[in-house]
């Protein structure tokens, strides 16, 4: 195989193969994995009873889920409909970042609430 690869493929060597794995897959994946360990370490640790990643990772999903499409409607939302610049003037990207962290807590507490849901579903409590 190692002399019938630089053959086959004679300008891909392993510094390209590696760039190639940083510049394209890992800055793909990368912000989604932060993600998942940010959200993740939210839903372990802030509670006040420590609960199982096992527990939490159907909130931690349903959050990310909701994350991504609430950037992608926020951004929707600030680029074609919203006007805040007439309203708030020099203040328009201090309330836009406000409404923005609002929404994020938000969709953080929902992704808990549906943790609770399903952990009194399990016990029986209704």
């Amino acid at each position: 195989l190692g002399e019938v690869l630089p053959e086959i493929l004679p300008n891909v060597t392993i510094e390209a193969a590696g760039d190639w794995m940083r510049n394209s897959v890992l800055q793909r994946f990368d912000p989604f994995l932060l993600m998942v360990a940010g959200v993740s370490a939210i839903h372990l640790w802030l509670p006040v009873k420590r609960r199982a990643l096992k527990a939490v990772l159907p909130g931690v999903a349903l959050s990310l889920v909701l994350w991504n499409i609430a950037i992608w409607g926020f951004s929707v939302y600030i680029s074609q409909v919203a006007n805040y610049s007439a309203t708030y003037a020099g203040l328009a990207g201090a309330m836009s970042a406000l409404i923005f962290l609002y929404l994020m807590a938000v969709i953080l507490i929902l992704g808990a609430e549906f943790n609770a849901a399903l952990r009194d579903i399990k016990r029986g409590a209704r």
